[in-house]
């Protein structure tokens, strides 16, 4: 059986993709084919084109963590795409 990971060590690659995503948007005005790309072994992400995927690499496209906010007025990160993500990685009990 896996090893249980912490709900720290989770959140915190959460927070990585999160923060990832809101670079994105900071600095694009349209969608990209580009994704954020997760290497299962050594849960390292970046966003990358997936031109550019190596073989160990998981890609996600990013529209997929991105919502409009509550006032419908401005794009931003949708948490909850985030933290699945995340939770498809670590194994928590």
């Amino acid at each position: 059986m896996k090893a249980a990971d912490s709900y720290v060590t989770r959140n915190l690659f959460n927070e990585e993709v999160f923060d990832l995503i809101l670079e994105y948007l900071d600095n694009n005005v349209t969608f990209t084919e580009e994704g954020v790309a997760v290497n299962p072994k050594t849960k390292e992400i970046k966003l990358i084109s997936p031109k550019e995927l190596g073989s160990n690499w998981e890609f996600y496209p990013i529209a997929q963590f991105i919502r409009k906010n509550e006032a419908g007025t401005a794009l931003e990160p949708d948490v909850d795409a985030t933290l699945d993500l995340a939770d498809k990685y670590f194994f928590l009990r």
